[in-house]
């Protein structure tokens, strides 16, 4: 009987092991790599996006306020209670904005360096 649980559980550990280095030699991706350049500004989308100049008003105060601690302080409160009208067509991509707000909030949290703003160098 001792003999019986023994193979098992030596199985179940090659089977671990086997799968470990299998899983080593996999490469693993959540998704395809997303590569945005905001050189030129937030990509237009031709279905519904953000209003560009509710998106740009919050860029630029924001921005603005980000130089001093006090102003930092508002510039979070800004960011968190952004809300930004849908444009029919022609709209900035709500996608790229989203993630791009996120990095401000994570940003002005943690007391570094905003993102460089879209469109300027």
């Amino acid at each position: 009987m001792q003999l019986g649980a023994l193979g098992v559980v030596m199985v179940a550990a090659l089977i671990l092991v086997l799968i470990v280095f299998w899983a080593r030699t996999r490469r693993f991706s959540l998704g395809p790599t997303l590569r945005i350049d905001l050189r030129n500004g937030f990509p237009v989308v031709r279905r519904n996006g953000y209003d560009s100049t509710d998106v740009d008003a919050l860029m630029d105060r924001v921005y603005g306020l980000a130089a001093s601690e006090e102003g930092r302080a508002e510039a979070l409160e800004l960011t968190h209670s952004a809300r930004f009208g849908l444009a029919r067509r022609g709209g900035y991509d709500s996608r790229v904005v989203d993630l791009h707000v996120d990095a401000m909030l994570v940003a002005l949290q943690t007391g570094r360096e905003l993102p460089p703003r879209p469109g300027y160098r």
